[in-house]
């Protein structure tokens, strides 16, 4: 009977388990801190968010989060040593109802089962960032997400291994998002895939139909050269980033889609979309000419737009200043020795200003050809008598010089 009362007591979990009084936590976890607290992961405007805190706390497994609190809302387990996620890690029996981020990172996380977390419907926000995730071959396991039904936010920053090409675990990210669409995952908002060594994207892989709700799409600092997957798919796309990759330049095309893309919201019920490029490696020479013709004048919203730079440049001044501010663009000849030649990176602004002069002088000859129009009896009578005048002087001359007879000499 004893033995059977022991049983029940220990498979309740951490409701039989004495709480620390130093952490606030179960026996289990005292090594981490429990209770609320104000926190940036979840309504920072709130002072009593129940928070378990586990960071540094020199874990070797995830074995202790079986016990977790139920009235736990934000789970932070950072800085530990778990290559491994089992099964059911956060327990199996009992659903964390108010659970609503987890936070997993720098955890050195090398692998994740497909059935590591269960019970875990209401969690809105998963972050995985600074882990060593293999996600192909033996450890791929589609179904690790398909039991955060109601996730909205999934961060993946630096998050998969450096021994497998982007291009093979991207596809693998694509199985496993299409297993968690399949149980009803569709929520998902933001999807943060910064620092991964990405150089490559499939034209399709973020497209609404496989992440219907997508509005936020991180792809900061990766090794992307340019745009050359297909966004416009995304169609609820509100801020994509594409800052601190590797463009140098983008192509004329690629221009053209984000003018159409990325362009100003007409209208109230228009969506607002914007592009982020800042702190790409553009090159300010001759062969930007085209984007800064464009960046001059386009009508697509950019982020912070007057402060993308160049990387280098010819002239060797263009390097670091900003690209609206560059005075001119060149590239080297055969010897090496900058063009000749004005290519003058404010052409677009002399252009304006000259066609402004045009106009200018156009307005003048109109509005003089106007006011002649209306004095024109005035402006005739002013003519015939300047006529007269000249016509009596003409006469005055000729009778003088025909009066005037010089004196006759005698031989």
């Amino acid at each position: 009977m004893l033995l059977c009362i022991f049983g029940l007591n220990f498979i309740s979990g951490y409701d039989g388990d004495e709480i620390d009084p130093i952490s606030g936590c179960p026996n289990v976890l005292k090594k981490c801190k429990c209770g609320k607290q104000r926190t940036k992961l979840w309504h920072p405007e709130r002072n009593n968010t129940y928070v378990v805190n586990c960071t540094k706390t020199n874990f070797e497994d995830a074995d202790m989060l079986a016990q977790l609190p139920k009235e736990t809302e934000v789970l932070i387990f950072n800085g530990n040593n778990v290559p491994y996620l089992r099964n059911n890690v956060i327990g199996r029996t009992e659903e964390h109802e108010v659970l609503k981020v987890i936070d997993m990172s720098m955890n050195k996380i090398k692998e994740i089962t497909g059935k590591a977390f269960h019970k875990v419907r209401n969690v809105e926000k998963l972050i995985l960032d600074h882990n060593d995730l293999s996600i192909s071959g033996d450890e791929n396991h589609p179904r690790m997400f398909t039991n955060f039904l109601n996730l909205q936010e999934l961060h993946l920053t630096n998050a998969f291994t450096k021994n497998i090409d982007s291009k093979y675990y991207l596809d693998d990210l694509q199985t496993i998002i299409m297993a968690a669409l399949a149980e009803g995952v569709k929520g998902l908002t933001k999807l943060y895939l910064g620092q991964n060594e990405i150089w490559s994207i499939k034209n399709d892989l973020f497209c609404s139909e496989l992440f219907p709700a997508l509005a936020h799409l991180d792809l900061s600092n990766n090794q992307l050269y340019d745009l050359n997957f297909k966004f416009e798919c995304i169609k609820n796309l509100q801020y994509l980033d594409m800052s601190f990759n590797k463009i140098k330049r983008l192509q004329p095309s690629t221009l053209t889609r984000i003018d159409n893309f990325f362009e100003q919201p007409k209208n109230a019920n228009s969506t607002i979309r914007k592009l982020n490029m800042i702190g790409n490696p553009f090159v300010c020479d001759c062969t930007l000419r085209p984007m800064f013709d464009w960046l001059s004048n386009t009508a697509a919203n950019l982020y912070r737009r007057d402060n993308l730079r160049c990387y280098t440049g010819i002239p060797e001044a263009n390097a670091g200043r900003k690209i609206l501010n560059i005075g001119e663009l060149k590239c080297l000849d055969s010897n090496g020795v900058p063009r000749s030649g004005n290519h003058h990176g404010k052409s677009t602004g002399s252009s304006m200003t000259h066609t402004l002069l045009v106009i200018l002088i156009i307005l003048i000859a109109c509005l003089l050809a106007t006011l002649l129009y209306i004095h024109k009896e005035k402006v005739h009578a002013n003519i015939q008598t300047f006529q007269r005048q000249l016509q009596y002087r003409t006469i005055d001359k000729d009778l003088s010089e025909t009066t005037h007879i010089p004196p006759e000499v005698n031989v």
